[in-house]
């Protein structure tokens, strides 16, 4: 954040993420980001619905998630959410209330809307207070 001179981070804690991960969008995704190795992509499907040992030892076949642990798990999760990050873009870069307010060049070269960020957070205050 230093670096770049960002002021501001949205935070996101999705309950269960790593748990609910849909297994066709994903390999859906990782096609679309122009990953067409077949061979790879039977790999992370082998990966996804590998049988997991359960306490009393039946095994269960997962059909959603990614495995808890798994050393891939944090790559598959960060394509699974670079969609969301477009869409939080978009509708931060789409507000009504952003275009009100110039924004700025950092010296990095990056825009910095951080007055119509201060205007948003003032309509989402005053929305929720209604």
């Amino acid at each position: 954040m230093q670096l770049t001179k960002l002021h501001y981070v949205i935070e996101f804690d999705i309950k269960g993420f790593f748990d609910n991960v849909n297994h066709p969008k994903l390999i859906k995704q990782i096609w679309a980001m122009g990953i067409r190795d077949k061979h790879l992509i039977w790999i992370i499907r082998q990966i996804l619905k590998a049988p997991i040992k359960m306490p009393d030892g039946s095994m269960s076949f997962p059909d959603k998630g990614t495995p808890q642990g798994g050393i891939i798990s944090p790559l598959l999760a960060n394509i699974v959410l670079n969609e969301l990050d477009h869409w939080v873009e978009s509708q931060w870069q789409q507000h009504p209330v952003i275009h009100k307010y110039s924004a700025k060049t950092n010296s990095t070269g990056s825009l910095d809307y951080g007055n119509g960020y201060k205007a948003i957070q003032g309509w989402c205050l005053m929305v929720y207070s209604l």
